[in-house]
């Protein structure tokens, strides 16, 4: 681990946010460490022994140091309402044109405004910001997988790396989503003859998408109520306006928000955190020289104690391996008390991609199977998609079912029962009707643990049949994950054969497709346990 208190990026980024009423916690610094890269720490030196306790804020990032699609609405100016007259810029200084603003995507049109502000260079208000960021010329320290190699020249292909894994089918997706978006936006701004039009060049739009992707927060998190209002009002609210107003059919999170220092801080999906939209007064003026000047922003509290030397985490949110490769470029290991092991089981008729982390790469309902039980209290991530209980099964469900998520379990049944299997799992009188998705949650788990509960030695369930049904179902689509996983071995390069550019993407990968295939293995084994399977795949 190293401090990075002599790295001009870091120290410049840090004062410039304090010009403009930011604040990082004086206990907390930023510093390298040997996994997690560039981190935030409670410092531990030359005998300090300050520590972060619990309700503390960590950070405050204002709001006109934040850079997004709003800038760009605003003509390149930071937002707040005196944010552009302190920053010395004047209105319309760097808009793009009007016909790109009302055509293109939202979230392209942040990215396009990400790279106009890089190739400004020190001209640009978010200058100190974009020079800490991972820079354009060094790709393999921001590309994501949706830009790694694909298998092959079909356009539909994904990664190689990933190949027969829920991450390689949305990558692919995703990798051709920013190529169409990247050609369509260049085309509306060709139409125009913008200047400077081959300055935004592939690498660049890559370079931002990532970025974006990476380190941004969606607004209806970070922006307080009344923000949020202004932006689908006209007119002029109390004090003036902090944000603008959105284009016609634009929807708060259809774009993303960067948070500069606010986003140095690494993820723990256990780290309890919480993230405030507020004003801060600041009694010395600093933000614009008048006293008690008041800065609109986003505060970073820990809401749990970090002694010295211990990395500060924030929670991006209850994300799989799967989401968080494909989002952050990393996956975490399973330990005894976490893991984050998951499949992504698609919904019939649903896309096949993962749930993207940026406005823009959404996708449709997926289920969860688990490396371990969902109720096991290292499945943080399955227990929190699980539906509330009135009871608890002794011993929960049985080991078969118990790694696959209630709603996978609930649309299993839905599609296979028959009017008598309603009548008898429910309770129904005979030529009763009742919708399956009209049914209390509550309700729905009471059902399932009847139908799935082992039977005793004894007795047999009277609705092994069902159960047996399921099995062979959940078998059969686990099974086939599995052969798709083996297949795509093909794809995936022995390491000795792996370019040095390419190892640590090489190695990433590796460790997500064992670890997916665990629990796929683990799944397949408790549905038939004399089933005989190659370890690894």
């Amino acid at each position: 681990m190293a401090s990075l208190d002599g790295d001009d990026r870091f120290a410049r980024l840090v004062v410039w946010s304090q010009s403009l009423g930011g604040r990082l916690h004086e206990a907390a610094e930023i510093y390298r460490d040997d996994v997690t890269q560039i981190s935030l720490r409670v410092r531990s030196k030359n005998g300090e022994e300050k520590q972060l306790e619990s309700g503390e804020e960590a950070i405050f990032c204002p709001l006109s140091t934040t850079l997004s699609y709003l800038n760009a609405l605003e003509g390149g100016r930071p937002l707040g309402s005196s944010a552009a007259e302190e920053a010395g810029l004047s209105p319309g200084r760097l808009t793009f044109p009007n016909s790109f603003l009302e055509q293109a995507p939202p979230h392209v049109i942040g990215r396009f405004f990400l790279m106009q502000q890089y190739l400004m260079g020190q001209q640009s208000h978010w200058h100190a910001y974009i020079a800490s960021l991972p820079q354009p010329e060094h790709v393999s320290s921001w590309n994501l997988p949706a830009l790694w190699p694909r298998n092959g020249e079909d356009a539909e292909s994904g990664p190689a790396l990933l190949e027969g894994t829920n991450a390689g089918i949305a990558a692919a997706e995703m990798q051709a989503n920013v190529a169409q978006e990247y050609r369509q936006a260049r085309r509306l701004l060709k139409s125009v003859a913008y200047p400077a039009l081959a300055e935004f060049t592939r690498l660049l739009y890559h370079w931002a998408f990532c970025i974006f992707t990476s380190r941004s927060f969606r607004p209806s998190l970070v922006l307080s109520a009344e923000a949020q209002t202004e932006l689908g009002t006209d007119g002029e609210a109390s004090g003036g306006r902090s944000v603008p107003r959105l284009s016609s059919g634009c929807k708060t999170d259809d774009f993303s928000i960067l948070l500069p220092v606010l986003d140095l801080a690494n993820h723990d999906p256990t780290a309890r955190a919480t993230w405030e939209a507020t004003s801060a007064h600041l009694a010395d003026g600093s933000a614009s020289g008048h006293e008690a000047a008041s800065v609109t922003g986003v505060s970073f509290r820990v809401q749990q104690r970090y002694a010295p030397g211990q990395q500060v985490f924030n929670n991006y949110g209850m994300k799989t391996n799967s989401e968080l490769l494909l989002g952050y470029g990393f996956v975490l290991p399973p330990t005894a008390t976490l893991h984050n092991d998951y499949v992504h089981l698609r919904k019939r008729g649903a896309s096949a991609a993962v749930a993207g982390t940026e406005a823009g790469t959404g996708q449709p309902r997926d289920f969860l199977l688990s490396l371990r039980p969902m109720d096991d209290s290292s499945s943080v991530v399955g227990a929190s998609r699980q539906w509330p209980r009135r009871t608890t099964v002794a011993g929960g469900l049985p080991s078969a079912f118990s790694r696959f998520e209630d709603a996978l379990l609930w649309d299993l049944c839905s599609q296979m029962w028959t009017e008598a299997d309603r009548q008898q799992t429910l309770g129904l009188e005979p030529g009763m009707e009742v919708s399956m998705d009209a049914i209390p949650l509550e309700q729905r788990t009471a059902v399932l643990d009847r139908v799935f509960a082992a039977a005793s030695p004894e007795q047999l369930s009277p609705f092994s049949e069902l159960e047996d049904r399921a099995r062979q179902t959940l078998f059969a689509k686990v099974a086939m994950d599995y052969e798709r996983l083996a297949e795509g071995e093909q794809y995936v390069a022995e390491e000795e054969d792996v370019d040095a550019s390419e190892r640590a993407n090489w190695q990433l990968a590796q460790a997500y497709r064992q670890q997916y295939g665990a629990v796929l293995i683990n799944a397949l084994k408790t549905l038939d346990p004399e089933v005989e399977l190659v370890e690894a795949p």
